[in-house]
C-alpha cells in the first residue's frame, strides 16, 4: 500500500528507497547482483545464529506478529474519526473552538 494522498514522507521515502539501489548496483554491478548479495550475507548471519537476522528472515517470509495495543485501563477501544482526534489536546480534552 503507498502512502496516503499528501503524506509529505512519501517522496523521501522514494529518494531513499532508489539510493539503496544505485548503492547496490554500484557494488554488485546489478540491482539484482546487489539484492542477491545482500539475501545471501542475510542467510549467512542467520545460519551462524544472528538473532536479528533470523528475526527479519521470519518476518520477511511470515509477516511481522501483530502488535497489542496496551491501555491503561479496562475500557474497550473507541473508533475516533479524524476530524474528533485533530480537535483534541494532548490530554484528551475538547479544544476550545473559537
Amino acid at each position: 500500500m503507498g502512502a496516503p494522498v499528501g503524506n509529505r514522507n512519501a517522496a523521501r521515502a522514494k529518494k531513499w528507497r532508489e539510493a539503496i539501489m544505485r548503492a547496490l548496483a554500484r557494488k554488485s554491478g546489478s540491482v539484482d547482483a546487489g539484492l542477491d548479495a545482500a539475501a545471501d550475507k542475510l542467510a549467512t548471519l542467520a545460519l551462524e545464529g544472528d538473532k536479528w537476522a533470523l528475526d527479519h528472515i521470519a518476518d520477511r517470509l511470515d509477516g511481522k506478529p501483530a502488535q497489542a495495543i496496551v491501555g491503561d485501563d479496562d475500557l474497550p477501544p473507541v473508533r475516533v474519526s479524524r476530524v474528533e482526534l485533530v480537535s483534541l489536546d494532548d490530554d484528551g480534552t475538547d479544544r476550545p473552538t473559537s
